[in-house]
């Protein structure tokens, strides 16, 4: 998101370092799922795929699935996304790709009020950080899982 939407209370991608993960896309090329993508997620959206990968030496990940992690997450309110130019110009291409069809928009939409930026990832494993009091806790679970 360019800092100049959502009256300039985003961040711009250059802050964020994004094209250090970018994978450029060729006209006409295969699309390859990088090693990560295959080992997290890919057990969990297509279990039967060829070039997934169910588990790997020093990694948590046994078909996707790992111990409970606790990370540092930002919520962000979906009517700030939605009033961002950026946001909105980045969803009607997507909605407009070929891509359109494999997105789960029904789940985006019910998952609305639970959208957040991620931190910092891997504070902890098992149960939360000990830190956290019993009153933060206790508000923390209020907003449901």
């Amino acid at each position: 998101m360019a800092s100049s939407g959502a009256a300039g209370l985003l961040c711009a991608d250059d802050e964020l370092n994004y094209s250090a993960a970018r994978t450029p896309l060729v006209a006409g090329a295969p699309f390859l799922l990088d090693e990560s993508y295959r080992l997290a997620h890919l057990p969990l959206v297509a279990p039967a795929h060829p070039r997934l990968i169910a588990r790997k030496d020093g990694t948590p990940y046994e078909m996707g699935r790992h111990e409970r992690v606790v990370s540092l997450v930002l919520p962000v309110p979906a009517t700030l996304l939605q009033t961002s130019a950026e946001y909105l110009t980045l969803e009607a291409e997507v909605r407009a790709s070929c891509l359109a069809p494999k997105i789960a928009w029904e789940v985006a939409k019910r998952r609305r009020d639970r959208l957040h930026a991620m931190i910092c990832g891997s504070l902890a494993t098992g149960q939360a950080v000990a830190q956290v009091s019993a009153v933060q806790r206790e508000a923390l679970a209020k907003l449901g899982p």
